[in-house]
């Protein structure tokens, strides 16, 4: 009798969710990134001071886009907010050249928090967030473009 032995390369295959969470079956990970965004849109909604569509608010777009004013009390409540922005941006996470727009929400965030201001979040029709800036910023943005139309 001769013994052979022969290499064998196999691949186990696995999926990870977008908070890291492994699965080795397609659609649990799908099942558990949909609950997952539900738990997370629950938390977010809590920290909802105001909403408006954006239409109203601006004048312009549409009015199944919404804005909402944000009020972060705990850094939890910031990483709600990150994570959720993760969780409806997904692909942004798989190319490295996207990771600059999570930096720009994440620093808004983190901005808002931190100084104790209210985050201004756009949701769109197919329901995702987006961080459009606080409120001081915006305030600051409006009160500089009026002293330009004043010099004119």
């Amino acid at each position: 009798m001769k013994e052979i032995k022969e290499e064998v390369k196999s691949y186990n295959i696995k999926y990870e969710a977008i908070d890291g969470t492994i699965f080795y079956n397609k659609e649990e990970c799908e099942k558990y990134e949909q609950s997952a965004k539900v738990v997370l849109r629950a938390k977010f909604k809590k920290l909802v001071l105001a909403e408006n569509t954006e239409y109203t608010l601006f004048n312009v777009g549409q009015d199944d886009n919404l804005v909402y004013a944000v009020k972060m009390s705990q850094i939890e409540d910031a990483d709600t907010v990150k994570q959720l922005y993760v969780a409806d941006h997904e692909w942004l996470t798989k190319n490295e050249d996207y990771q600059r727009y999570i930096d720009r929400a994440f620093n808004i965030i983190d901005k808002a928090y931190k100084e104790n201001d209210v985050l201004l979040v756009g949701e769109n029709c197919d329901n995702e967030i987006s961080i459009i800036a606080t409120r001081n910023t915006t305030i600051e943005t409006l009160n500089s473009l009026d002293k330009q139309n004043e010099e004119k």
